[in-house]
């Protein structure tokens, strides 16, 4: 899991803001991913090395 250090160095903090704000990372990790996971489809494309199995399909997002 994506950002899971952070939510321990939180945890050993004991500071309450900072475990709220790690939290929200991890839990929105998926979202960085596929964020991410576009990008990187995004650029195949523009280099021209797109294939049928990277289309983009909207629905997914």
């Amino acid at each position: 899991m994506r950002f899971r250090s952070e939510v321990k160095a939180a945890e050993q903090s004991s500071d309450e803001a900072q475990m709220r704000r790690a939290r929200a990372l991890a839990r929105n990790a998926h979202h960085y991913e596929k964020t991410r996971a576009f990008g990187k489809l995004v650029a195949q494309i523009q280099l021209g090395q797109g294939t049928a199995r990277h289309a983009l399909h909207l629905h997914d997002w």
